[in-house]
Protein backbone atom coordinates (compact mmCIF):
# COMPACT_ATOMS: atom_id res chain seq x y z
CA UNK A 1 0.00 0.00 0.00
CA UNK A 2 3.14 2.39 0.75
CA UNK A 3 4.51 1.98 -3.05
CA UNK A 4 1.14 2.40 -4.41
CA UNK A 5 0.87 5.62 -2.19
CA UNK A 6 4.08 6.83 -3.36
CA UNK A 7 3.30 6.19 -6.83
CA UNK A 8 -0.18 8.18 -6.71
CA UNK A 9 1.47 11.18 -5.18
CA UNK A 10 4.16 10.55 -7.84
CA UNK A 11 1.74 11.07 -10.43
CA UNK A 12 0.37 14.43 -9.04
CA UNK A 13 3.56 15.71 -9.03
CA UNK A 14 3.83 14.83 -12.94
CA UNK A 15 0.40 16.06 -13.55
CA UNK A 16 1.01 19.23 -11.61
CA UNK A 17 3.78 19.83 -13.33
CA UNK A 18 1.92 19.23 -16.26
CA UNK A 19 -0.59 21.26 -15.70
CA UNK A 20 1.83 24.15 -14.61
CA UNK A 21 3.84 24.00 -18.01
CA UNK A 22 0.51 23.75 -20.01
CA UNK A 23 -0.64 27.12 -18.20
CA UNK A 24 2.58 28.59 -18.53
CA UNK A 25 2.45 27.46 -22.59
CA UNK A 26 -1.25 29.01 -22.49
CA UNK A 27 -0.06 32.15 -21.06
CA UNK A 28 2.69 32.67 -23.30
CA UNK A 29 0.89 31.80 -26.37
CA UNK A 30 -1.78 34.50 -25.24
CA UNK A 31 1.28 36.86 -24.33
CA UNK A 32 2.31 36.02 -28.33
CA UNK A 33 -1.50 36.65 -29.40
CA UNK A 34 -1.49 39.93 -27.70
CA UNK A 35 1.53 41.38 -29.07
CA UNK A 36 0.28 40.14 -33.16
CA UNK A 37 -3.17 42.22 -32.08
CA UNK A 38 -1.30 45.01 -31.53
CA UNK A 39 1.32 44.91 -34.00
CA UNK A 40 -1.97 44.24 -36.46
CA UNK A 41 -3.62 47.53 -34.71
CA UNK A 42 -0.69 49.63 -35.91
CA UNK A 43 -1.32 48.12 -39.53
CA UNK A 44 -4.62 49.42 -39.54
CA UNK A 45 -3.96 52.74 -38.20
CA UNK A 46 -1.12 53.09 -41.06
CA UNK A 47 -3.90 51.64 -43.32
CA UNK A 48 -6.11 54.48 -42.49
CA UNK A 49 -3.57 56.79 -42.57
CA UNK A 50 -2.45 55.78 -45.88
CA UNK A 51 -6.01 55.87 -46.91
CA UNK A 52 -6.40 59.86 -45.83
CA UNK A 53 -3.45 60.39 -47.31
CA UNK A 54 -4.36 59.28 -50.53
CA UNK A 55 -7.64 60.51 -50.20
CA UNK A 56 -6.82 63.58 -48.86
CA UNK A 57 -3.37 64.80 -48.97
CA UNK A 58 -2.54 63.51 -52.22
CA UNK A 59 -5.67 65.38 -54.79
CA UNK A 60 -4.65 68.34 -52.17
CA UNK A 61 -1.12 68.33 -53.51
CA UNK A 62 -2.40 67.76 -57.03
CA UNK A 63 -4.71 71.07 -56.68
CA UNK A 64 -1.49 72.81 -55.18
CA UNK A 65 0.92 71.73 -58.54
CA UNK A 66 -1.27 72.59 -60.92
CA UNK A 67 -1.45 75.85 -59.45
CA UNK A 68 2.20 76.24 -59.39
CA UNK A 69 2.71 74.89 -62.23
CA UNK A 70 0.27 77.44 -63.41
CA UNK A 71 2.04 80.60 -61.59
CA UNK A 72 5.73 79.27 -62.95
CA UNK A 73 4.22 79.64 -66.95
CA UNK A 74 3.15 83.31 -65.98
CA UNK A 75 6.12 84.41 -63.87
CA UNK A 76 9.25 85.85 -65.12
CA UNK A 77 12.18 83.14 -64.21
CA UNK A 78 13.62 85.63 -63.09
CA UNK A 79 10.90 86.09 -60.22
CA UNK A 80 10.62 82.27 -59.88
CA UNK A 81 11.82 81.79 -56.20
CA UNK A 82 11.54 77.52 -56.83
CA UNK A 83 13.76 75.52 -59.31
CA UNK A 84 12.17 74.77 -62.56
CA UNK A 85 11.00 71.62 -63.74
CA UNK A 86 13.76 71.96 -66.43
CA UNK A 87 16.74 72.78 -63.89
CA UNK A 88 15.71 69.85 -61.52
CA UNK A 89 16.45 67.34 -64.29
CA UNK A 90 19.67 69.18 -65.06
CA UNK A 91 20.75 69.21 -61.17
CA UNK A 92 24.47 68.14 -61.36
Amino acid sequence: QTELSQAENSLKSIELKSNKDLLENILNLREQLEKEIRFLDELLENKITAEFAFNKIVPAMRILRATVDSLELLLPQNLWPMATYREMLTID
